[in-house]
């Protein structure tokens, strides 16, 4: 068995061993708050770290409740839970906050002790025994909007939703828009995206993508994708991040055709896939962030057309994991299938947002 098996394998046992261990306590010696934070100021607080993100450190306490503290103020935290710790250079490490004498490093102990400095530290998330949705971060949006002058109605919804593992993450996003409006035909938009995404070695990752769409306004019933590639990591920090994705795309496209029997025009397509996202984020109350993403496929088997989806989303903070979003979508295709088939079709939104 090679070295690095061997580290796996010892990784995978501890694990175990510590579920086993957590399973065969009883509740109130699981409730009890034990870690330890220690601020810049020499304030120390007990309590339990919940997760890291973002520049803020979410950390419960009995006597006052759940605070955040911004990273920067913090010089030492120990706990003796089971913890994913990522750093700004893609390093990611598992294990417990174990005491050391130094402060300004994180102590991350499992079959061996590694000494991080905290200022390299960009993502902590707790490996716990919990519910489904506990394992789940993301966001939903809902959004209305009606005209008297015009009788124009419009709905429109997002969400997305993504389950960690170590090494692993499961992601789901969709979107619908839909407008109704007096003595016109209804239209409607929308998409649905499941992805499965496995870390590399040194910020790589391997993905592989499905997705079914649907937008009247360009006259497309329905498109099936089926998308394997890579990505990297490009940077990330505790303000901001970005990644780039290669790969290649199976599409088969429906759109409404009216010169041909039935109505509809089939046709299948096989595209390289390239990708990018970005996103920003101000920590501080009220908290406001900007992520776009962008998707552009230029086809291979039909040289010459490109498609191109693309997105930005600006967050600001109006209670607590809630927030006004404002959403801007758009989507190109350089070479319709059918000609009277408009080349692109955007949408502006502004809904209520909330994050779980």
């Amino acid at each position: 068995m090679s070295p690095a098996s061997c580290r796996g394998l010892r990784a995978l046992l501890t694990v175990a061993a510590v579920t086993t261990a957590l399973a065969g306590l009883p509740r109130a010696a699981l409730a009890q708050k034990a870690d330890t934070l220690l601020l810049n100021n020499g304030d120390r607080i007990i309590g339990e770290v919940t997760v890291l993100e973002n520049g803020l450190l979410e950390y419960k306490t009995d006597n006052i409740g759940t605070i955040n503290v911004k990273w920067d103020r913090v010089v030492q935290l120990t706990s003796r839970l089971y913890f994913e710790v990522e750093t700004r250079g893609g390093r990611r490490f598992f294990g417990t906050l174990a005491r050391h004498d130094s402060t300004g490093f994180l102590a991350i102990a499992l079959d061996r002790v590694e000494l991080v400095p905290l200022a390299e530290v960009v993502g902590i998330t707790r490996i716990k025994q919990a519910s489904l949705f506990d394992r789940i971060d993301g966001y939903l949006d809902l959004g209305f909007s009606y005209a008297k002058s015009n009788k124009t109605v419009q709905l429109t919804s997002g969400l997305e939703a993504t389950y960690l593992l170590e090494h692993w993450a499961v992601s789901l996003k969709g979107d619908l828009f839909v407008q109704s409006q007096n003595a016109a035909e209804r239209t409607r938009r929308w998409s649905l995206a499941s992805s499965v995404q496995r870390d590399l070695v040194k910020r790589w990752l391997a993905y592989v993508l499905g997705q079914l769409q649907q937008n009247q306004e360009l006259g497309l019933d329905l498109r099936t994708l089926i998308s394997p590639g890579g990505g990297r990591e490009l940077f990330r920090t505790n303000s901001q991040e970005a990644n780039a994705y290669l790969g290649l795309a199976y599409q088969r496209e429906w759109y409404s055709d009216s010169t041909v029997n039935g109505g509809q025009q089939g046709t299948d397509n096989l595209e390289a896939s390239l990708a990018g996202d970005y996103s920003a984020f101000r920590y501080d109350w009220p908290e406001l962030d900007v992520s776009a993403t962008l998707q552009v496929f230029p086809s291979l088997s039909d040289p010459g057309r490109v498609r191109l989806e693309g997105d930005v989303r600006t967050r600001y903070e109006v209670l607590k994991d809630f927030f006004l979003t404002l959403t801007f979508q758009i989507s190109v295709d350089s070479r319709p299938p059918t000609a009277d088939t408009p080349n692109s079709d955007f949408t502006t939104t502004l809904s209520l947002t909330w994050k779980f």
